[in-house]
């Protein structure tokens, strides 16, 4: 491109400014410009790069924040109530053993309780801190509920998956194999109540 100057412009120039009053400029006829748009190297244009989905559509990840001392005491607390769970028939003595059937049947009911809420937790809670309507919005419950209902493994990949902003297929896992385990139950406990 030629960036020299023609003489006859700027005499033009000069002429005009001398024939206006101080504080005006002279009119040139220059063409409307384009806005200014920044391109590519091939001539494509600059978009602003998108924010991740995340950041969009999932504000509790945006406010995720770990909490330690929760999810160590969703662990602990996890890990009492199962330990509470099997050591109650050891702890009474039965004098029949129908005794002991009807107290591990509450206990069963207790344990399949339990597993049908963290179920629920895993498939509809869980994923819905991923999405743009989440069902808690304290990371410190989250951190809590996870490590409790999730324990050691599940609920500490859990945590570690919010703060990556990915859900993951654990939570499906751990439905599957909360599903086997109501199975399971049910069959030893018709099994149980089949030979009294």
């Amino acid at each position: 491109m030629d960036t020299r100057y023609d003489n006859s412009d700027v005499s033009l120039y000069n002429q005009q400014a001398g024939s206006l009053g101080h504080g005006q400029t002279p009119h040139w006829n220059i063409p409307p410009q384009l806005p200014y748009e920044p391109t590519q190297p091939y001539g494509q244009p600059v978009f602003a790069s998108p924010l991740p989905a995340h950041e969009i559509d999932a504000p509790f990840l945006r406010l995720w924040k770990l909490s330690i001392g929760a999810a160590i005491g969703g662990l602990v607390t996890g890990s009492f109530f199962s330990n509470l769970i099997s050591s109650v028939p050891e702890a009474l003595s039965f004098s029949s053993i129908e005794q002991l059937v009807a107290v591990g049947t509450v206990l069963m009911i207790i344990a399949l309780v339990f597993v049908v809420i963290s179920i629920y937790y895993a498939l509809a809670i869980y994923p819905s801190l991923f999405g743009p309507a989440p069902k808690m919005q304290s990371s410190a419950a989250a951190s809590f509920l996870n490590c409790f209902f999730g324990g050691i493994i599940f609920g500490l990949l859990w945590n570690y998956n919010i703060g990556k902003g990915k859900i993951g297929i654990s939570y499906k896992v751990y439905a599957i194999t909360g599903v086997i385990a109501i199975v399971l139950a049910i069959v030893i406990m018709l099994f149980m109540f089949a030979h009294l």
